[in-house]
């Protein structure tokens, strides 16, 4: 049976971190509709939101997961970007600003394997300035960063 809570906190931070899109959360709903005698009105409601801002998509994906945490998700979610990331590295700088916002959302308090998420924005914006490092080094710390949790990922729910 389908976890639909931790299915829909799942694709609302990927589609927060920019690593999936609106169109994949409509096919997912899709897909719930299609195995319910009788779907919620939210999926429906989903259903015909492909032209929606993500905004939009993101305050139904929360009012149907509201009891899982973004850091229960996070480390799958973490797996999804990296595979975006290998394919578009400028998908890094986005990343990296959506991590923060989760690491700030979070109070500053984060398990110890998440907690470089606060540092990515900054390793960016000090490289870009030529302060400490450079905007490669950043984006290469964000790769492996994000690549341990890749293989992890693979074992765990993928809806998209």
């Amino acid at each position: 049976m389908r976890d639909i809570q931790n299915e829909a906190a799942y694709l609302r931070e990927a589609l927060r971190l920019g690593a999936a899109c609106v169109g994949d959360v409509v096919s997912w709903s899709d897909s719930v509709i299609a195995e319910s005698a009788v779907p919620d009105d939210a999926f429906i409601e989903i259903s015909s939101m492909h032209k929606a801002h993500p905004l939009d998509v993101l305050h139904v994906l929360e009012s149907l997961s509201e009891h899982v945490s973004t850091i229960e998700v996070l480390p799958s979610v973490l797996g999804l970007a990296h595979e975006k990331l290998v394919v578009n590295p400028s998908y890094g700088r986005a990343l990296a600003k959506a991590l923060y916002g989760i690491y700030v959302k979070c109070d500053y308090n984060v398990p110890d394997e998440l907690r470089d998420i606060g540092w990515f924005d900054d390793a960016f914006d000090l490289g870009a300035q030529g302060t400490y490092g450079s905007v490669e080094n950043a984006l290469e710390e964000l790769l492996q960063f994000t690549k341990r949790f890749a293989e992890d990922a693979k074992n765990r729910f993928k809806p998209i």
